[in-house]
């Protein structure tokens, strides 16, 4: 049996692997983050896997390296997105 933190880790590389395009790519995305946060509190993914998910390049060292239009469309989803300080992760959690 896999943990909160295992188990979704391996549905979100199954988009990366399998021939969704962009947008389906992003639709399944917020779906299972969402049917994610109804257990728990915060979704963490490494950088790379959200990387190909949204198909943009992260640079270290930018003051805010995730760009505004994916910020944009998390909030539209109800949702907020960092990058987790002194990490190569994403925090995915619930707006308030």
């Amino acid at each position: 049996m896999s943990t909160l933190r295992e188990s979704p880790r391996e549905i979100f590389y199954n988009l990366t692997v399998l021939g969704y395009n962009k947008k389906e790519k992003e639709e399944e995305f917020f779906k299972t983050v969402n049917e994610v946060l109804l257990k728990g509190n915060e979704v963490k993914l490494p950088m790379q896997l959200f990387e190909s998910i949204f198909e943009f390049d992260f640079h270290r060292g930018v003051k805010h390296p995730i760009s505004s239009n994916i910020v944009k469309k998390f909030r539209k989803q109800g949702l907020k997105v960092s990058k987790v300080r002194n990490y190569y992760l994403v925090r995915i959690r619930k707006r308030e």
